[in-house]
């Protein structure tokens, strides 16, 4: 499944796209495209931060999360899953073309 948005900020418009393979389930599960079992895997996390006595902690159990960004099969190239905050992100590089 497949879905596009348009976003317009006044300045450019950009499309962001949202990709989930209908029969891939996980990273468990084998690429449904060409059976390979490994993957190029982006993640974000987030917690809560905060310094006491000189010394940052990280609070983990207030904000905890690590959420899949973009999942990709590393033989046959086939996007398994996209988050659509991963062109977001990508976008906000500048003129920063990344590229595997």
């Amino acid at each position: 499944m497949e879905r596009t948005w348009r976003l317009d900020d006044g300045e450019r418009t950009r499309t962001i796209t949202a990709v989930r393979h209908p029969t891939w389930q996980g990273m468990t599960d084998p690429c449904p495209e060409c059976g390979a079992r490994e993957f190029r895997h982006v993640t974000t996390t987030g917690g809560r931060y905060e310094c006491v006595d000189g010394v940052v902690l990280r609070r983990a159990e207030y904000w905890d999360g690590e959420g899949v960004l973009f999942v990709q099969c590393l033989d046959c190239d086939a996007v398994l899953y996209k988050h659509p905050a991963f062109d977001l992100s990508a976008s906000t590089a500048g003129d920063v073309v990344v590229e595997w």
